[in-house]
């Protein structure tokens, strides 16, 4: 009475199948190329921070650099260190309200 016959219905979709495929690889390529791109910006904010710190000892260091003379740290004349700082008991604060 009931012959009836289930089917399962498989269909296949070359077309679907080829763009999904290609959708697929587009994406990771992207996330190949946000990899690539993060090591770049890694290499180059790592290479910025190197230069900014070496250039920032050779500053403290150079010799009369931004003085007219080459005698002692910033602010000395002749050898001697301005009143007002630390050496004379003054601290850097109180100095300001000197002047």
């Amino acid at each position: 009475m009931f012959n009836r016959q289930d089917y399962v219905y498989q269909s296949s979709d070359p077309k679907g199948d080829e763009g999904f495929g290609k959708v697929f690889a587009i994406v990771i390529c992207f996330v190949f190329f946000l990899g690539a791109l993060q090591v770049a910006y890694e290499t180059v904010s790592g290479w910025y921070q190197n230069f900014v710190q070496w250039a920032a000892t050779c500053w403290l260091f150079w010799p009369a650099f931004g003085r007219s003379d080459s005698s002692g740290p910033p602010g000395a004349r002749d050898g001697v260190i301005a009143e007002g700082g630390p050496e004379h008991g003054k601290s850097p604060a109180n100095s300001a309200n000197l002047a």
